[in-house]
Formats: structure tokens, sequence, C-alpha cells
């Protein structure tokens, strides 16, 4: 079986020319928008949210200009805006994974499962830094969800320190009507439109299958899209679940040989109980590489097996650990983001998850 990756190639990371995939997004417009608009969703923040933008995310959240940046931004100065030479094929590329990300998700809440069975991987800040992005530039209802079952440190990256209820008192609490109601159960990332449900800080109890369903279910009639950081121990009936209502699988390791070998096991263990079909719909984070030829090495290994896969490099500021800050961020390692979120997004499929 071939993946095909979102630049059309089985496995492998090049960035060659975009080509569409699974969704002509050229066909699915988002509301208000003309084909190639960019929504500007700077404004409308809830009072007392900063909207942070990523590096080089400007164009790309609010409205598209000819150049924005290098010599064709000079030139469109320096002549007054009579000549406005094209974006770069940089720009063009980003421009485009901006748009698969914002692939419109109709009549379902799409849940994408994030998952390490190794810790120390980066599991948790791979989840933060994709759902924020999708919070960035996607116009409906998005949440990051701590899905593990004891205690869970993912709303420690997103939101600033406090007291917060958690998923499982969310699934305790019995007929939850709408948003309105949700939010007194809920975080709000002050960088993105994104909410956080956070997991307990104590794990005194385990999170059942049962409340597990009961989450699910109420954030599917909440929200357009989950981004779930999934527990370590697959076996666990709650993380179970979660895997098993997954429409997609993002997979997470570091270049180390231990990690590596074991998110072999997990993409083994995705295959037993989703199916070689799954796979299709999977994909490997090489995360934290410190450079390209190490990122390369390990991704043949994914390659080899016909996965789609992508590196994420290094980061300092994100190697210290606690809550990050967008603007603290390398460029590159956005648009390392912000490829993950092209990916996933294109496969957002219209016909539902079956």
């Amino acid at each position: 079986m071939s993946v095909v990756t979102e630049e059309g190639q089985p496995g492998g990371s090049g960035l060659g020319e975009p080509r569409d995939e699974v969704v002509p997004l050229d066909r699915l417009p988002l509301a208000g928008e003309g084909a190639g608009a960019v929504t500007d969703l700077s404004r409308g923040e809830p009072d007392g949210v900063r909207r942070a933008v990523p590096p080089g995310f400007e164009g790309l959240m609010g409205v598209r200009r000819p150049a924005s940046g290098g010599w064709r931004r000079a030139v469109a100065r320096l002549s007054g805006g009579l000549v406005a030479p094209g974006p770069s094929g940089r720009e063009r590329r980003r421009l485009e994974q901006a748009r698969r990300a914002r692939t419109p998700i109709q009549g379902r809440c799409a849940l994408v499962a994030v998952l390490a069975r190794k810790g120390g991987v980066g599991k948790s800040t791979v989840t933060a830094l994709l759902a924020s992005t999708f919070g960035l530039l996607r116009a409906d209802a998005v949440v990051a969800l701590d899905a593990a079952t004891e205690v869970g440190n993912l709303a420690d990256r997103l939101v600033v320190e406090g007291a917060w209820l958690t998923g499982r008192d969310l699934a305790r609490a019995g007929e939850v009507a709408g948003r309105a109601d949700i939010s007194r159960y809920t975080c709000q990332d002050p960088q993105a439109r994104l909410e956080v449900v956070a997991a307990p800080l104590e794990g005194d109890e385990i999170l059942t299958r049962e409340e597990a369903e009961q989450l699910l279910g109420v954030l599917a009639r909440t929200h357009n899209l989950v981004v779930a950081d999934v527990g370590s121990t697959l076996a666990e009936p709650a993380t179970a679940l979660v895997v098993e209502r997954a429409e997609q699988a993002v997979v997470v390791t570091t270049p180390a040989a231990d990690a590596v070998r074991l998110a072999c096991r997990t993409l083994e263990h995705l295959e037993r109980v989703r199916g070689a079909g799954f796979l299709a719909r999977t994909c490997v984070v090489v995360n934290a590489a410190p450079d390209a030829a190490t990122a390369e090495r390990v991704g043949r290994v994914f390659a080899e097996r016909g996965l789609a896969w992508l590196p994420v490099r290094f980061d300092r500021h994100l190697h210290l650990g606690g809550r990050f800050d967008w603007a603290l961020i390398a460029p590159g390692v956005a648009d390392d983001y912000l490829a993950l979120a092209g990916l996933v997004g294109a496969r957002f499929r219209v016909e539902g998850t079956a």
C-alpha cells in the first residue's frame, strides 16, 4: 500500500509543487470565500484574547497580497504598486498548505488522534501546535482534547497557569446542550481560536471507556474538529475508544532508535485494530530532527512501508517545555506545522469516515 504525501509522491518529505489531494478545494470554499481567497481570521476574538501570529503567517491569515517579502515586495514598494510581482514558489506552497488546512468538514465532527508509545518524544507539543495551527487558520470550532486516561499536560502547553475543569468533569456533567454549556469545562488558548479540554492533574482515577464515549459524544455535537492527545497505553479502554473513533492518526517519533522502533509498533497496532486502510489516513511526524539528513534517514523507514511522513525541526523554545509562544518559535518550525496541518486537513473527506 502506498500513501500519497502532500506533494503527491509516495513517502518522503520533499517540498515540490503542491498538487490537489483528496478534496477539490476550489469547489469547496468556506462560506463567504471566493475560490483561492484567504479569510481574515483576525476579527471577532473574545475579549482579552491575544491574537498571536506565527512568524510569516500574516499573509496566510489576512487578505492576500501579491508578495509578502524579499525582492518582490521591494519592487512593489519602489514602483508605488505599479509593478506587483506575484508570490514566490515558497509563498504559493504555503498558501496552498493553508488552503488545505481549511478544508471544510461537512456533516460530522472530525477526530484526529495524536499517538506515541514512548514518552518524551513531544507528543503533547505536536498536538498543541497542530491544534493551534488549525485554530489560527480555520473559522469553525476546533478543540484540543487531552485524552490521557490518568494525568496529562496538554493544557500546560497551551493555556496560562490556573485551575480548570477537565475532560472527566465534562464526561460526568450529564446533559450538555451546546457551546454555551460546554464553555465552563474548556479553557481558551490565548494565541488562537482554539478551546482546550484538559486532563486531570492528579491520577487518582482512570478515565473509563464509558466516560470517554460521553466526552467524545459531547464534543461531536459542539465542535467540528477535535485534535486529541492520546495516552501512551493503547490497551486502556478509554484510549482504545479514541483510536477506534479517530478519522486520522498522527504518530510522533524522534530520530532516536528506540523511539522509531516503538513508532513502528504503534503503526502495527493501528493496522491490527483499524485495518490497513486506516494507515492511508495516518502520517508520521519525525519530531525535533537536528538536521535534514537525520530526518531523511528516519523518514525512509516509514516511506518504505508506504507511509506519509513529515519532519519537524528542533526548536530551542519548544525544547524548554511549558507554555509555548508562537512569536518565539523559529519560522521554519512554524512552516513545518503548517505543512502538517495542510496534510491532515487535505484528508478531511466530505463523505465521512467510513
